[in-house]
């Protein structure tokens, strides 16, 4: 099972310090600003559940997939 991060909290507060905000209020914006379709950042226990899953026996069959756990940020076209 491999598991990727596209945003870590280091990079948000650099960059929220590169434009003079707290990186709260950049997180606050993001989802909007990415069209995340949920609206809001994902939160860790998420991640976490979704790996729970997919690594139990009921999801044995599930095999070369790859699930993006993301509040929508990944946009299908």
């Amino acid at each position: 099972m491999a598991c990727g991060c596209a945003l870590c909290g280091g990079y948000i507060s650099q960059v929220a310090g590169a434009f003079g905000v707290e990186h709260t209020t950049l997180l606050g914006a993001l989802p909007k600003e990415l069209g995340m379709l949920t609206g809001r950042m994902i939160e860790p226990g998420e991640i976490a559940r979704a790996v729970l899953l997919l690594s139990s026996p009921t999801m044995s069959s599930v095999i070369g997939s790859t699930w993006a756990v993301d509040a929508g940020s990944t946009k299908v076209a």
